[in-house]
Protein backbone atom coordinates (compact mmCIF):
# COMPACT_ATOMS: atom_id res chain seq x y z
CA UNK A 1 0.00 0.00 0.00
CA UNK A 2 1.33 3.44 -0.89
CA UNK A 3 1.25 6.22 1.64
CA UNK A 4 -2.15 7.87 1.81
CA UNK A 5 -2.72 11.39 3.09
CA UNK A 6 -6.06 12.06 4.72
CA UNK A 7 -7.56 15.29 6.03
CA UNK A 8 -10.12 14.89 8.81
CA UNK A 9 -12.07 17.85 10.10
CA UNK A 10 -12.90 18.26 13.76
CA UNK A 11 -16.01 16.32 14.84
CA UNK A 12 -15.84 14.25 11.66
CA UNK A 13 -14.82 10.74 10.56
CA UNK A 14 -13.18 9.63 7.32
CA UNK A 15 -12.53 6.21 5.81
CA UNK A 16 -8.98 5.82 4.51
CA UNK A 17 -9.35 4.86 0.86
CA UNK A 18 -10.90 1.40 0.57
CA UNK A 19 -9.10 0.00 3.63
CA UNK A 20 -12.10 0.03 6.04
CA UNK A 21 -9.84 1.98 8.40
CA UNK A 22 -11.70 4.90 9.98
CA UNK A 23 -10.10 8.03 11.42
CA UNK A 24 -12.11 10.39 13.62
CA UNK A 25 -11.08 13.71 15.14
CA UNK A 26 -13.15 14.48 18.23
CA UNK A 27 -11.34 17.62 19.32
CA UNK A 28 -8.52 19.65 17.80
CA UNK A 29 -6.54 22.22 19.73
CA UNK A 30 -3.96 23.23 17.16
CA UNK A 31 -0.97 21.61 18.85
CA UNK A 32 -2.69 18.36 19.75
CA UNK A 33 -5.90 16.49 19.00
CA UNK A 34 -8.08 13.67 20.30
CA UNK A 35 -8.22 10.98 17.63
CA UNK A 36 -10.19 7.74 17.36
CA UNK A 37 -8.99 4.93 15.10
CA UNK A 38 -11.39 2.16 14.13
CA UNK A 39 -11.85 -0.75 11.76
CA UNK A 40 -14.88 -2.85 10.86
CA UNK A 41 -15.44 -5.48 13.55
CA UNK A 42 -12.72 -4.15 15.89
CA UNK A 43 -12.82 -1.98 18.99
CA UNK A 44 -11.97 1.69 18.58
CA UNK A 45 -8.71 3.01 19.98
CA UNK A 46 -8.46 6.55 21.37
CA UNK A 47 -5.31 8.67 21.29
CA UNK A 48 -4.20 12.21 22.07
CA UNK A 49 -1.67 13.08 19.40
CA UNK A 50 0.76 15.95 18.87
CA UNK A 51 2.10 16.89 15.45
CA UNK A 52 4.58 14.24 14.36
CA UNK A 53 3.18 11.57 16.68
CA UNK A 54 2.42 8.16 15.23
CA UNK A 55 0.48 5.09 16.35
CA UNK A 56 0.40 1.52 15.09
CA UNK A 57 -3.04 -0.02 14.72
CA UNK A 58 -3.41 -3.76 14.14
CA UNK A 59 -6.19 -5.02 11.86
CA UNK A 60 -6.95 -8.25 9.98
CA UNK A 61 -5.44 -6.55 6.91
CA UNK A 62 -2.17 -5.86 8.73
CA UNK A 63 -0.74 -3.09 10.89
CA UNK A 64 -1.26 0.53 9.89
CA UNK A 65 1.19 3.32 10.72
CA UNK A 66 -0.92 6.45 11.33
CA UNK A 67 1.07 9.67 11.66
CA UNK A 68 -0.05 13.26 12.27
CA UNK A 69 1.54 15.50 9.63
CA UNK A 70 -0.10 18.84 10.41
CA UNK A 71 -3.03 20.00 12.51
CA UNK A 72 -5.02 23.11 13.23
CA UNK A 73 -7.98 23.86 15.42
CA UNK A 74 -10.23 22.80 12.54
CA UNK A 75 -8.67 19.68 11.02
CA UNK A 76 -5.87 17.13 11.19
CA UNK A 77 -3.80 15.79 8.27
CA UNK A 78 -2.71 12.15 8.61
CA UNK A 79 -0.30 9.98 6.66
CA UNK A 80 -1.39 6.33 6.67
CA UNK A 81 0.81 3.40 5.63
CA UNK A 82 0.14 -0.33 5.79
CA UNK A 83 3.26 -1.86 7.36
CA UNK A 84 2.69 -5.39 8.53
CA UNK A 85 2.11 -8.23 6.08
CA UNK A 86 0.14 -10.23 8.65
CA UNK A 87 -2.75 -11.13 6.38
CA UNK A 88 -0.54 -11.67 3.35
CA UNK A 89 1.59 -14.21 5.22
CA UNK A 90 -1.43 -16.06 6.55
CA UNK A 91 -3.16 -15.98 3.19
CA UNK A 92 -0.16 -17.30 1.32
CA UNK A 93 0.21 -20.13 3.79
CA UNK A 94 -3.42 -21.17 4.13
CA UNK A 95 -3.99 -21.08 0.40
CA UNK A 96 -1.44 -23.87 0.00
CA UNK A 97 -2.63 -26.07 2.88
CA UNK A 98 -6.15 -25.91 4.27
CA UNK A 99 -5.43 -28.49 7.00
CA UNK A 100 -4.40 -27.60 10.53
CA UNK A 101 -2.10 -30.61 10.79
CA UNK A 102 0.90 -30.84 13.08
CA UNK A 103 4.37 -30.16 11.71
CA UNK A 104 6.57 -33.15 10.96
CA UNK A 105 9.86 -33.60 12.80
CA UNK A 106 11.79 -32.47 9.73
CA UNK A 107 9.61 -29.34 9.46
CA UNK A 108 10.14 -28.57 13.15
CA UNK A 109 13.90 -28.81 12.64
CA UNK A 110 13.65 -26.53 9.62
CA UNK A 111 11.54 -24.00 11.54
CA UNK A 112 14.17 -23.83 14.27
CA UNK A 113 16.97 -23.46 11.72
CA UNK A 114 15.05 -20.75 9.85
CA UNK A 115 14.60 -18.68 12.99
CA UNK A 116 18.29 -19.08 13.82
CA UNK A 117 18.95 -17.63 10.38
CA UNK A 118 16.65 -14.69 11.20
CA UNK A 119 18.48 -14.09 14.49
CA UNK A 120 21.85 -14.12 12.76
CA UNK A 121 20.77 -11.67 10.07
CA UNK A 122 19.16 -9.24 12.52
CA UNK A 123 22.10 -9.38 14.95
CA UNK A 124 24.49 -8.43 12.15
CA UNK A 125 22.60 -5.19 11.47
CA UNK A 126 24.02 -2.04 13.05
CA UNK A 127 20.74 -0.13 12.88
CA UNK A 128 18.98 -2.34 15.46
CA UNK A 129 19.65 -1.75 19.17
CA UNK A 130 20.82 -4.64 21.33
CA UNK A 131 17.76 -4.46 23.56
CA UNK A 132 15.53 -4.71 20.50
CA UNK A 133 17.52 -7.73 19.30
CA UNK A 134 17.07 -9.36 22.70
CA UNK A 135 13.32 -8.80 22.65
CA UNK A 136 12.95 -10.12 19.10
CA UNK A 137 15.02 -13.21 19.91
CA UNK A 138 12.87 -13.91 22.96
CA UNK A 139 9.70 -13.79 20.87
CA UNK A 140 11.23 -15.92 18.12
CA UNK A 141 12.04 -18.59 20.73
CA UNK A 142 8.40 -18.50 21.87
CA UNK A 143 7.25 -19.01 18.29
CA UNK A 144 9.61 -21.96 17.83
CA UNK A 145 8.26 -23.55 21.02
CA UNK A 146 4.68 -23.05 19.84
CA UNK A 147 5.39 -24.97 16.63
CA UNK A 148 5.59 -28.17 18.73
CA UNK A 149 2.08 -27.80 20.15
CA UNK A 150 0.04 -25.95 17.51
CA UNK A 151 -1.31 -27.06 14.16
CA UNK A 152 0.25 -25.30 11.18
CA UNK A 153 -2.61 -22.88 10.51
CA UNK A 154 -2.91 -21.98 14.21
CA UNK A 155 0.85 -21.58 14.39
CA UNK A 156 1.14 -19.19 11.45
CA UNK A 157 -1.61 -17.01 12.92
CA UNK A 158 0.09 -17.13 16.33
CA UNK A 159 3.48 -16.26 14.85
CA UNK A 160 2.20 -13.33 12.78
CA UNK A 161 0.15 -12.04 15.70
CA UNK A 162 3.01 -12.26 18.20
CA UNK A 163 5.46 -10.51 15.89
CA UNK A 164 2.94 -7.76 15.18
CA UNK A 165 2.01 -7.22 18.83
CA UNK A 166 5.71 -7.11 19.75
CA UNK A 167 6.34 -4.39 17.17
CA UNK A 168 3.38 -2.40 18.50
CA UNK A 169 4.10 -2.76 22.21
CA UNK A 170 7.82 -2.01 21.78
CA UNK A 171 7.09 0.96 19.49
CA UNK A 172 9.46 -0.27 16.78
CA UNK A 173 10.11 2.18 13.97
CA UNK A 174 8.41 1.52 10.62
CA UNK A 175 11.81 0.68 9.14
CA UNK A 176 12.52 -1.95 11.80
CA UNK A 177 9.07 -3.49 11.42
CA UNK A 178 9.57 -3.83 7.68
CA UNK A 179 13.05 -5.29 8.18
CA UNK A 180 11.78 -7.85 10.69
CA UNK A 181 8.93 -9.12 8.54
CA UNK A 182 10.95 -9.18 5.33
CA UNK A 183 13.73 -11.12 7.09
CA UNK A 184 11.24 -13.65 8.46
CA UNK A 185 9.59 -13.98 5.05
CA UNK A 186 12.93 -14.56 3.37
CA UNK A 187 13.98 -17.23 5.86
CA UNK A 188 10.62 -18.98 5.55
CA UNK A 189 10.19 -18.78 1.79
CA UNK A 190 10.06 -22.60 1.83
CA UNK A 191 6.89 -22.40 3.94
CA UNK A 192 5.21 -19.11 3.09
CA UNK A 193 5.34 -19.56 -0.67
CA UNK A 194 4.33 -16.35 -2.44
CA UNK A 195 4.17 -14.12 0.63
CA UNK A 196 7.07 -11.95 -0.55
CA UNK A 197 5.28 -11.14 -3.78
CA UNK A 198 2.26 -10.00 -1.79
CA UNK A 199 4.44 -7.51 0.07
CA UNK A 200 5.61 -5.65 -3.01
Amino acid sequence: MEKLYVDVEKNNSTEVGSTELMLSVRTAFGAESDVVVGYSGLNNQKYRLHTGDAVLYETPAGTFDIRVITQTQDKVKFRVTLLSPTLSIAGAFSSKDTNNTAFSESELDKIKASFEQVKTELTSRKDIAQEQIALINEKLDEIVEASHRLGRKDWINYAAGLLTSTCVSAAFTPGLIKTLFLTVNSAFSWLFGGALLLLE
